[in-house]
């Protein structure tokens, strides 16, 4: 997730282990991919990793790329990432899941109807909100399927990427 906040909402239900960037791709640097202090994490022993962004994850092009690059690079880790849909709280498009937990009358269900939804592709439930419709022209109709296999072909990509991460 992102942020402090965000963390401390989660471990508040009782979770002990989340990780929270100071945004959706501060995980990365631009040309190594992981930096040093992730290299190491262990997630390749088939446990699932949570992605659970702003709730404008299926709107906002950054975090659309964030999101699916921090998934490839966790599948390329041997994980299972899959993404947390937040719901928008008072229709706020900005919510996160700090604010979907405090709205909540029962934090812990809240939180496990998240995890029972969550998607292994990058595919926001109906009526999750309208994805993307105009993009900058650098951007394909996938997102950042042009710019990123343009990378991956001109640099050493760290990335394993498939058609589930929708970059293909």
């Amino acid at each position: 997730t992102e942020g402090a906040k965000k963390v401390d909402a989660v471990l508040s239900t009782g979770w002990k282990v989340v990780v929270g960037f100071a945004g959706v791709e501060n995980w990365a640097n631009k040309t190594d991919g992981w930096l040093p202090d992730w290299l190491d994490v262990p997630v390749g022993d088939g446990r699932i990793v949570y992605i659970a962004f702003d709730h404008d994850m299926a709107t906002n092009p950054g975090v659309i790329r964030g999101a699916k690059r921090l998934a490839a690079v966790l599948r390329n880790k041997g994980a299972d990432a899959a993404f947390m849909w937040v719901p928008a709280v008072d229709g706020d498009p900005k919510s996160g899941i700090d604010d979907y937990l405090a709205a909540a009358a029962d934090k812990k269900k809240a939180l496990k109807q998240l995890i029972a939804s969550a998607t292994t592709k990058f595919e926001p439930p109906e009526g999750h909100a309208t994805p993307v419709t105009t993009t900058p022209s650098f951007f394909d109709t996938h997102g950042l399927r042009t710019l990123t296999v343009a990378r991956a072909l001109h640099q050493d990509a760290p990335f394993a990427y498939s058609d589930a991460d929708g970059l293909l």
